[in-house]
C-alpha cells in the first residue's frame, strides 16, 4: 500500500481549491439580482402608501391615516407624516391646557 507524503496531499488540495475559487461569484451575482427587485417593489409600495396616508390625513380620515402610517415606520419620509400629525395635535393640546 502506497501512501503519499503529506506535502503532496496538501498540494493536491491547494490545486483543487485554486481551480474552484470562482464558483461563489455567480451565486453572489444571482443573489444580488434576485433581491434587488424585491427591495424596489417594497419601496414603490411604500411610496404609494405614503401618498395614501398623506391624502387620508388631508381628508381628515385619521383612522385610515394611522393605519397606513404605522406600516411606514422604516420609510425615509415617515418623519414628515409624523411631524404633520403632531403639528396638528399640538394646537388641540394647547387649547385643552387652558
Amino acid at each position: 500500500m502506497k501512501s503519499t507524503p503529506p506535502s503532496q496531499k496538501t498540494h493536491k488540495y491547494y490545486l483543487a481549491v485554486k481551480k474552484q475559487w470562482w464558483l461563489p461569484i455567480p451565486l453572489l451575482f444571482l443573489f444580488i439580482f434576485i433581491t434587488t427587485p424585491t427591495h424596489a417593489n417594497t419601496l414603490e409600495l411604500q411610496r404609494k402608501d405614503y401618498l395614501a396616508a398623506k391624502k387620508a390625513f388631508e381628508s381628515k380620515k385619521y383612522k385610515t391615516f394611522g393605519r397606513i402610517a404605522n406600516t411606514l415606520k422604516d420609510y425615509p419620509l415617515y418623519p414628515y407624516l409624523r411631524y404633520n400629525y403632531l403639528k396638528k395635535r399640538i394646537w388641540k393640546e394647547k387649547n385643552s391646557l387652558e
